[in-house]
C-alpha cells in the first residue's frame, strides 16, 4: 500500500520482516516466481524511468517499486551504449551495442522491470557516439524530430502514471543524459496534446497525460518527497538496493555491480510537473489512484454501481495475493478475478464516463487482465517446453517445432492448446488438437514450419522469429499467454561473413604496400554447400585473390579466406569502404 512510503525511522524499516504490503509468507515456503506474479495485483500504478544508455536505470529504486510495491515499472533507454567500453571482450560499436542491449534486458528481469529502447536498429540515428557536452549536439546527431516522435509514441503506448528521468538537466551531466531529461519534461505536456504527432492517433494510439514527473535530487532539503528503499524483503532475502546491485552485475561489459551491506538508503525526488491534485501531500503517489478502490472514488455519483464493482474487484485481487504461497488457492482465486476483470471491461466500455477516465480505466483493466493471466499460468503448474529442430533457419527451409505440456498442478485444465506465432507469409501445419490435461498428464504437439523464400533476415534487436501461444480453460475462464521457444529462432543468410580486422588505419605518409584481410565464412544451410567470396574495394585499390570458392560439408562449419589489399601510394585522407560479397550479400568493413 502507498502508506508504506511514509517516512519512518530507517532502522525500523531495515529490520522489517514482512513482505511490503503483502502476506506474511513463511520463508521456508517461499515461491519467488509465484510472488513475482501475484504482487503486481496490489496496485494499478505504472512507472517509467527514462535514460540515455544501458545501465542508466535507477536499479535500487526500480527494484523497490517493482518488487517491493508491485508497481508496473519500465525503463526506456535512448541508445544501445555503442560508444562505451567493453570489459569482457573486443567487441565495440554496433557489436557492443548488441551486448549491452541484451545485458540490460537480462538485468531488468531481476528487478522485475521491462527494458525498452528508442534506438531500433544497429547504426540507428539514435546512436551512442561517445561523450557529448551539450543536448544541442546530441539532438543534432540523433535528429530531434525522430527522437521526440519515438518518445511520444512510447509514452502514448506504455501510458505511465509517473515519469522519472534518471538525471538532472545541468551542465555537469553528459549531453545524452540531459537530452532525455529535456525531452521527457517536454513530453509531459505534449503526449496529451492531439496536435503533437497527430499521425500517431490515426494509427490507433490515444493521447496520454502523465500524472506526475519527478527528478532525482541529492538531498532531502531539495526534495518534494524522500523514500526509504533500503528495506529487507524476506521473499528475495536481501534489501532492494542489494537486489538492484544483483541486476547491475549483469552489465558485465561495463564492469557494474558491487556487494553492499543491508543498510538504510533513501531516494530523494523533486516533483517538477503534476497534472493531478496532490492535496498538498508529498507522497510519491499523492493524486494518483493506487488501486481500484481509489479509482472507484474518482467515479462520478451517477456511476455508483460501477464504484461498488471496482471496490469488489480490488477485494478479488487482494484475495489472490492473500492466497500466496498456496498455488492451488492462488489459481482458483485468480480465475474468479480474471473473469471479473473481463466483466468490468465490458461494463466500462458501455458506461457514460468522460473519455479521459474511461481511457484510464480500460488501460488499467487491460494490465490487470495481462497480470492475472500470468498468475493463472504460474500457479496452474502447467510446464511447457517448446523446441525447434533448428534454431538457425535459412530461406526456403522447413523445420519442426515440438511443444510438450505437462500438468504438474492439482486441477484439470480443459482445451489446452499451443499455437505457433510466425511472421506473415510463413506456413505452419499440425495434426495436433487441443486436449484436456488432468494432473500429472502430458501432451505433445508438433508443427511443421515452412520458411518462405522471401523471409526477412533476423536482426539482432528483434524478438525470436517464432513464439508459441499457450491457452487453456478452467470452468468458463480462458487463459492465454505467450511463451518463448528454447533459444532464439532466427533466419540468417545461407553463409555468414565476417571481416577481420573491422577497421584499418592507413598512414598517408608511409603507405603500406599490402594489408592482410581475413574473411571468415560460416555455413548456415543444412548439409553440404559452397560459396563464392570476393572483396569489393575502392577505386584504384588492388586485391588478391580476386575471388575464392569455399566448400562446406556440414551446417555451422567455418572456413577462412585470406585476401591482400593494395592501397594506392597516393591515397588521400578520408574514409574508404571495403566490402565482402557472397551470393550478393554485402557486409561493410
Amino acid at each position: 500500500m502507498k502508506k508504506a512510503l511514509l517516512s519512518l525511522l530507517s532502522l525500523l524499516l531495515v529490520l522489517a520482516s514482512l513482505p511490503l504490503g503483502g502476506s506474511a509468507a513463511n520463508p521456508d515456503e517461499t515461491n519467488v516466481e509465484l510472488w513475482n506474479a501475484v504482487k503486481p495485483l496490489e496496485t494499478t500504478v505504472t512507472f517509467l524511468n527514462s535514460g540515455a544508455h544501458p545501465d542508466d536505470e535507477r536499479s535500487d529504486f526500480l527494484a523497490y517499486l517493482s518488487r517491493g510495491l508491485g508497481v508496473k515499472t519500465s525503463s526506456l533507454i535512448a541508445n544501445r551504449g555503442e560508444g562505451g567500453q567493453n570489459e569482457i571482450g573486443d567487441e565495440l560499436d554496433n557489436a557492443l551495442g548488441i551486448i549491452r542491449s541484451r545485458e540490460m534486458i537480462e538485468a531488468a528481469k531481476i528487478t522485475g522491470v521491462k527494458a525498452y529502447h528508442l534506438s531500433e536498429t544497429t547504426s540507428d540515428p539514435i546512436y551512442d557516439f561517445g561523450f557529448s557536452k551539450t543536448p544541442e549536439e546530441t539532438l543534432q546527431k540523433w535528429g530531434e524530430e525522430l527522437t521526440y516522435e519515438r518518445l511520444i509514441r512510447f509514452i502514448r503506448t506504455y501510458q505511465p502514471d509517473i515519469l522519472m528521468p534518471s538525471f538532472q538537466n545541468d551542465d555537469t551531466q553528459h549531453g545524452h543524459h540531459r537530452t532525455m531529461t529535456i525531452l521527457s519534461e517536454r513530453a509531459f505536456t505534449d503526449a496529451a496534446d492531439p496536435t503533437v504527432f497527430p499521425q500517431q492517433l490515426k494509427q490507433g494510439l490515444s493521447v496520454w497525460q502523465v500524472k506526475k514527473l519527478y527528478l532525482p535530487v541529492s538531498s532531502a532539503d531539495q526534495a518534494t518527497t524522500s523514500i526509504e528503499i533500503g528495506k529487507y524483503d524476506p521473499i528475495y532475502k536481501m534489501t532492494y538496493p542489494q537486489l538492484g546491485e544483483q541486476s547491475r552485475y549483469l552489465h558485465k561489459s561495463q564492469g557494474m555491480g558491487s556487494d553492499i551491506p543491508a543498510a538504510p538508503r533513501q531516494i530523494h525526488l523533486d516533483l517538477k510537473q503534476s497534472a493531478v491534485d496532490t492535496k498538498s501531500e508529498s507522497d510519491l503517489f499523492a493524486g494518483v489512484p493506487y488501486n481500484f478502490t481509489e479509482w472507484a472514488e474518482k467515479l462520478p455519483r451517477s456511476a455508483s454501481k460501477l464504484k461498488g464493482e471496482f471496490k469488489y474487484l480490488q477485494r478479488n485481487l487482494n484475495a489472490v495475493i492473500e492466497a500466496y504461497p498456496h498455488a492451488k488457492r492462488v489459481f482458483s482465486t485468480s480465475q474468479k478475478a480474471l473473469s471479473k476483470v473481463r466483466s468490468m471491461t465490458a461494463q466500462v466500455k458501455k458506461a457514460k464516463l468522460s473519455p479521459a477516465i474511461k481511457n484510464d480505466l480500460l488501460h488499467k483493466l487491460s494490465l490487470k487482465e495481462e497480470q492475472l493471466q500470468n498468475v493463472s499460468y504460474v500457479s496452474s503448474g502447467l510446464e511447457v517446453q517448446a523446441k525447434a529442430a533448428s534454431k538457425i533457419l535459412t530461406k526456403g527451409q522447413n523445420t519442426y517445432v515440438t511443444i510438450t505440456m505437462k500438468n504438474n498442478g492439482k486441477q484439470t485444465l480443459k482445451k489446452v492448446a499451443a499455437a505457433l506465432n510466425v511472421p506473415k507469409g510463413w506456413k505452419t501445419k499440425t495434426k495436433s488438437k487441443d486436449v484436456n490435461l488432468a494432473p500429472n498428464k502430458s501432451a505433445t504437439m508438433t508443427y511443421l514450419v515452412e520458411v518462405p523464400e522471401d523471409a526477412a533476415y533476423y536482426h539482432a534487436y528483434d524478438e525470436s522469429t517464432i513464439t508459441t501461444s499457450i491457452s487453456y480453460k478452467y470452468g468458463s475462464t480462458k487463459t492465454s499467454i505467450k511463451e518463448e521457444l528454447d533459444g532464439t529462432i532466427a533466419v540468417l543468410p545461407d553463409v555468414g561473413l565476417t571481416l577481420t580486422p573491422e577497421d584499418i588505419v592507413v598512414n598517408t605518409a608511409d603507405v603500406r604496400e599490402e594489408i592482410p584481410v581475413t574473411v571468415t565464412l560460416k555455413n548456415y544451410t543444412e548439409g553440404k554447400a559452397s560459396a563464392k567470396v570476393a572483396l569489393k574495394v575502392p577505386e584504384n585499390w588492388g586485391v588478391h585473390p580476386q575471388n575464392a570458392t569455399v566448400s562446406f560439408n556440414e551446417k555451422s562449419e567455418e572456413k577462412q579466406v585470406k585476401f591482400t589489399l593494395r592501397p594506392p601510394k597516393a591515397i588521400q585522407k578520408g574514409e574508404y569502404q571495403v566490402k565482402v560479397a557472397s551470393h550478393c550479400q554485402w557486409e561493410n568493413l
